[in-house]
Parts: structure tokens; sequence; C-alpha cells
């Protein structure tokens, strides 16, 4: 019997152990406690001088996830802070990329990261990134794919960058890594939305990224893209990386030094632990690990694509997210992904190959799954009327559904509990 976690509530599902297909990232290691393990591997770099040694007398830029992305934001600044204290300065910006700003996440993050630099005594200020604010950004020209590079100015203003990342498989950037702490993250509104226009290539896909251990695992227009930009932001300054591979238990793995270095193993780290292979099914369920992974449709969709490759043509998906934020977190979202979504199927497909914009690549890639799919249902807090807009099914409760199946078919029914960082491959 499975238990799924919905929003911050878990729903047991009541399914046969005969017909239960549980995705189970079997070489994921025991989770350690997260500040033991991160605070090893800073004090011992896979690669690169000591940070420590690299802040002695130098300003420095740091800039840590928002609090959309679940990992242990305060044992990630905690771990580099405790190097950071001979630094002249520490500037932390929240990489927001066009997520919301003034979030309640994002206000505990600022308060911690306040609270700790203070009590250790390290000069510092943060800031929360503004996308849209253009007095905010700088111009550094525009990269060999033409997204121009505008960033933060508050970040030039250093000697040194430390990013720390949650690195784990991302459906079209290939995974979520210390690039996208550069673009999006700290980036303008129209460098995203230029970056993100390549999420249409059939390469913008999970697995697939420059710095993949394997080389013919190495073209992704979008993260290509991304290192492109992030290179014209750095330049010759060095970039020191706090990476882990975790899950809501603790941390799977984690390493720290060299930018590159450590990317690499992180991605190898990750292809290992979470990412599974199966056999393609006629029933698929579909948690994206419960919150802040479902806070949105727009964020639980994340999950159905990395599941995507495990549901045959024509089989059925069973979607759990909360959407406590409804359809998307902010207007901007909801406008160029869900309405999108709410116009017949051929017309989203169509409209987008056409022109992009920014969010619209979700509508895309929704609508080919769909159409795809006999059906896909949500359970979902999101009210009915709007999930039946969007071409999905809506049911009150899981076990419905998995009565259903039951009652029409002895095919065994696959269930992904953390789909937001698991993927799945055939």
């Amino acid at each position: 019997m499975p238990t799924l976690m919905y929003g911050t509530r878990p729903i047991d599902l009541k399914i046969p152990r005969e017909r239960l297909r549980l995705v189970d990232a079997a070489d994921a290691g025991t989770p350690r406690a997260p500040l033991e393990a991160l605070r090893e591997s800073t004090r011992a770099p896979l690669a690169g001088p000591p940070l420590r040694e690299l802040a002695a007398g130098r300003r420095v830029t740091c800039i840590v996830a928002d609090a959309t992305r679940s990992e242990p934001h305060d044992a990630l600044m905690h771990a580099v802070l405790e190097h950071l204290a001979g630094a002249a300065f520490v500037r932390c910006i929240v990489g927001t990329g066009t997520h919301e700003r003034f979030s309640g996440g994002n206000r505990r993050i600022v308060a911690s990261f306040r609270s700790l630099a203070s009590q250790m005594g390290i000069p510092h200020a943060i800031t929360i990134h503004d996308c849209h604010d253009a007095a905010l950004h700088v111009s550094l020209g525009v990269t060999p794919r033409g997204t121009p590079v505008e960033v933060n100015r508050e970040a030039l203003d250093a000697d040194l960058f430390v990013v720390t990342a949650d690195v784990k498989n991302h459906y079209f950037a290939g995974y979520s890594n210390p690039l996208k702490s550069f673009l999006p993250a700290i980036s303008s509104f129209a460098a995203v939305e230029n970056n993100h226009s390549f999420a249409l290539a059939p390469d913008a896909a999970f697995g697939r990224h420059p710095w993949h251990p394997d080389p013919a695992r190495r073209t992704n227009p979008v993260a290509e893209d991304m290192l492109d930009a992030m290179r014209m932001v750095v330049r010759d300054r060095a970039v020191f990386v706090l990476a882990g591979v975790t899950v809501p238990e603790g941390v799977l793995w984690s390493g720290a030094g060299e930018a590159e270095a450590v990317t690499r193993e992180a991605i190898r780290q990750v292809d290992r632990r979470t990412s599974v292979r199966v056999e393609p099914c006629r029933f698929l369920i579909v948690c994206p690990g419960g919150h802040p992974e479902d806070e949105s449709l727009y964020n639980a969709q994340r999950g159905l694509e990395l599941s995507r490759t495990a549901v045959r043509a024509g089989g059925e998906v069973l979607l759990l997210a909360r959407c406590e934020k409804g359809a998307a977190p902010t207007a901007k979202a909801r406008t160029e992904f869900y309405e999108r979504l709410t116009a017949p199927l051929d017309e989203v497909i169509a409209g987008l190959e056409a022109r992009y914009v920014l969010y619209s690549h979700k509508a895309y890639k929704f609508a080919r799954l769909i159409r795809s799919l006999a059906r896909i249902t949500l359970v979902t807090d999101m009210p009915e009327r709007e999930v039946r807009a969007a071409h999905l099914d809506w049911a009150a409760d899981a076990q419905t559904v998995v009565n259903r199946w039951l009652a029409e078919s002895d095919e065994p029914m696959l269930v992904n509990p953390r789909a937001n960082k698991v993927a799945l491959l055939t």
C-alpha cells in the first residue's frame, strides 16, 4: 500500500501487491543529516582550492535557490557561511528567476541568512532577485544562440561566486544544476524567455547536459545556452559550488569545489540514484512529492514530464497534486500556461510552434502528452471546472480512480511517489 504526499498530507492507496509496481530508487543510498553531510563536503572539495582560501579578503556573491525548490536551504547556507568569515563582504541573492519574489518561503530564507551571517560576524547583505526590474540588470551581450545576457548588477560586484544547488533531473534543462544559478536565477525576464524558447527542441530533455560524463548526452540547447551565459557573467572569476542530491529525509550525496567538476559528479550521482529504468505500462500514478513540488499545476507538471516515457500511448495517468496556488504561481504563468492549455489541443500545439512566449512551452508539452493518452485524471484542490477546462479529468479522491483501474484490467499500476525528482527511463 503506497503512501503518497498530497501537499503536506499523506494519502494511502490500496493497491493489491500483485498489481503494484512502486518506483524504488534502489541505488539511492541512505540519506544523511543535511548539515553534517554538507559541512563534510565543504571542508573537503572535490576539485579546486578550499572555500576559506578562495574567500579570504574578497567580496563574495552567494546565490541560493528560492523557496520553490525543496532543498535544505538552511543547511546549505550554514555550510558555506562557516567558510566565509574571512571574506571582505558577502552579498547573497535569492535566485528567483521568474518566480514570485516575496513569498513566505523566500522571506524565511532571507531571515535565516541574516541570522546565520550575523551570528558568524560576517559583513553581509541579502536581496531577492526581481526579473522585471530593468534598472536592476546590466547587459553583458548576447550568447551565440541570441539570448540577451542581462543579469542582476549586484551580483557582479564580486571577486568570487559561491553557488548552492540541489541537483536533480529537469525535464527540459537536463538537470537542475549550478548553471541555473545564473540563468535563469539572477537574469532578466527577457533572458529567461529567450533561453526557455529552446525547450521545444528534441534534445531539450532530462538526462542531457553539456557537462554530462557521457559525451553522447552532451547536447541540450537550453543547458548549452545557460553555460554560455554563465561564462559571460563569471569571466575569469572562480565559482565555488556546494551541491547536493537530496530527498525529504536528508542528503543522498553532496560535493563541493570547482563548478564543472562538481556538476559532472552531481549529474553522475543523479543518474545513478534518481533515474530508474521501468517497463512501460498502461496505468501510471504520478505524485510530485508533496509540498512545495505540488503547490501548483505548473510545478506538478515536472513530475509528469519526468515520468511520461513510462506510460504507453493510449494509457492513463493519475496525477496527485494539491495545487494550493492553483494552476500557476503567478498571473503571467497562469495566462501563458494554463489559459493557453484551455484552447483546443491542436491550436495549443500549432500556436506554440509558430511563436514562443515564456511559460508557453509548458502548455505545448502538456497538450502533446494529453493528446497521446486516453486520460489524465487530476486529484487536486483546484476547482473541477478549471481542471476539465484544461482537457484533464477530475476526481475527488485517488482511490476511486485506482478502483476503476482494478475493475477494468489485470494490468499492473506503476507508481512514482517522488516524480519531480525521480526520472523514469524505458
